[in-house]
Formats: structure tokens, C-alpha cells, sequence
């Protein structure tokens, strides 16, 4: 049972933060540009996702994940420009919920 003790006090560490604000969904962050994007299509297991996983790296320091291949294929080629980009917090995860261009 030490799995499911450890997941809740992980899951209460960041309730406070989310139930302030700051880290729910807040409208569109931005401008920031795309310094990378990175697709892995297996786990950590070594076993094939069902979809590719995209990990786009902001100029701000930040990066999201997106399994959406739409969201990660708009990541990709706006790679090196700058853009607005939108969150989605997903219980402990903060995935890339959208992506579009600032020019």
C-alpha cells in the first residue's frame, strides 16, 4: 500500500497551488518562442504508445507535453518562431493544450 500513500501525498502537494489559480488553465501565454520539439513513440518500458507524445521546449524555460498530434504537428512547424500557447492541467501534469502562431 505504500504506492497509493505516496501518490495522495504527491496529489495534496499540489492541490494548494492549483486551488489558488496560478496553475489552472488561465487563457494564452505569450509570446514565447519554440526553441524545440521533441516525439517519442514508446514508454519508458520500452512498449509502443498508442499515440506519438511531443515535447515542445519554450524560450521561457518551459516545457509541455501534448499527446494530441494535431497541437504537436502545429508545434513542430512553428518551431523557431515565436507563439501564444495554452495549458491544460491534467491531475499532477500540466500538458500543451493549443499552440499558434504570435505573427
Amino acid at each position: 500500500h505504500a504506492a497509493p500513500v505516496s501518490h495522495t501525498h504527491q496529489g495534496a502537494v499540489g492541490a494548494p497551488a492549483g486551488s489558488r489559480g496560478p496553475a489552472q488553465p488561465s487563457g494564452e501565454f505569450g509570446p514565447v518562442r519554440i526553441v524545440g520539439v521533441g516525439k517519442s513513440s514508446v514508454k519508458k518500458d520500452g512498449t509502443p504508445m498508442k499515440s506519438p507524445k511531443f515535447t515542445v521546449e519554450f524560450s521561457n524555460g518551459k516545457k509541455l507535453a501534448t499527446f494530441d498530434t494535431l497541437v504537436g504537428q502545429a508545434a513542430e512547424s512553428l518551431s523557431g518562431r515565436d507563439v501564444f500557447y495554452e495549458t491544460k492541467v491534467n491531475g499532477e501534469y500540466t500538458n500543451l493544450a493549443a499552440v499558434r502562431s504570435a505573427g
